[in-house]
């Protein structure tokens, strides 16, 4: 059922931001041309789809739910609408942009691309955590495994479309049964401590989208084990906060390296955070843009 038309503000480019959605997520899934993800609904996974039935410059997607549930509709386009950042306008950014030379011819291809958040800042804390210090293809390898093992799924023409597991699950785990992940004990220990917290009511990692980013960034820091790269990467993949230069990501560091220096090999973060310094308030966001621009040139084919 058609649950709601969204008009984003322009610009909106829907088939760009599905495809940089890959390298971030293995639950929002890009098929022809639609976005699909199973959503945590009235108590199971329902799964939605949204398309597209405008242009960047007039943008208009229109959302369906594969239910017959019509009281589920209005959590489901409540959702839909933050976790494709509906609301957000980046024009300001993009006006920012193209007054500065080095940064302009990074950012002008990339114009529309937006944010698809995580369901929950339970999930996005959790993929962070498993994609500290490995690969993102064998990080994604094992976030697979995870929600395959401990998610919930729903059936649409014979493929299966996961939910992330609900903190209880991944509470009652042990370091031992996650090793399929390929992550240190530590780092699994960390999971399954967030994990137990969360479903124990003694931490809100949901309340954290409700409070100021720095606020927010520094509870999360305040986690044992979490630190700024994690921090960062989590607000941006939960509430699309770009406060933080992610110093500290290889990729992001051979990407400054390449595009400001014309080098091969990584920055130093000391580098990257000057490099961005010098956007003010859009330094973090100009930052996600220059690794997002370096992930789909040295990348091009991670969704196919």
């Amino acid at each position: 059922m058609l649950i709601e038309t969204f008009k984003p503000a322009a610009p909106y480019a829907f088939p760009l931001t599905l495809q940089i959605m890959g390298y971030s997520s293995v639950l929002d899934i890009a098929n022809e041309g639609a976005y699909w993800r199973a959503l945590n609904l009235s108590g199971g996974p329902i799964l939605a789809q949204v398309v597209s039935t405008g242009t960047t410059d007039a943008p208009v997607l229109e959302a369906h739910l594969f239910s017959d549930d019509p009281s589920i509709a209005d959590a489901a386009r409540v959702k839909l609408r933050r976790m494709l950042s509906i609301d957000t306008d980046k024009t300001p950014f993009y006006q920012f942009a193209q007054a500065d030379s080095a940064l302009w011819p990074l950012v002008e291809s990339l114009r529309g691309l937006h944010n698809v958040l995580a369901e929950s800042l339970f999930e996005a804390l959790s993929l962070t955590i498993i994609e500290q210090q490995i690969s993102l293809s064998a990080a994604q390898k094992g976030e697979r495994w995870l929600v395959e093992n401990y998610g919930q799924f729903v059936t649409h023409n014979d493929r299966r479309f996961y939910t992330f597991p609900q903190p209880a699950a991944i509470a009652q785990a042990t370091p031992d049964e996650l090793k399929p992940l390929k992550i240190t004990n530590r780092r699994s220990a960390l999971l399954i401590e967030v994990a137990r917290q969360q479903s124990a009511g003694q931490i809100d990692l949901e309340a954290l989208r409700e409070i100021p980013p720095q606020q927010a960034y520094d509870e999360l820091i305040s986690i044992k084990g979490v630190g700024h790269w994690t921090a960062t990467w989590t607000l941006i993949r939960a509430a699309g906060h770009h406060g933080y230069v992610f110093h500290n990501d290889v990729a992001l560091q051979a990407a400054v390296n390449f595009y400001y220096f014309g080098l091969k090999g990584n920055a130093t973060p000391q580098v990257v955070d000057e490099v961005f310094a010098r956007y003010g308030d859009y330094a973090g966001l100009a930052a996600y843009f220059v690794l997002a621009r370096w992930a789909l040139e040295r990348y091009p084919n991670w969704n196919t």
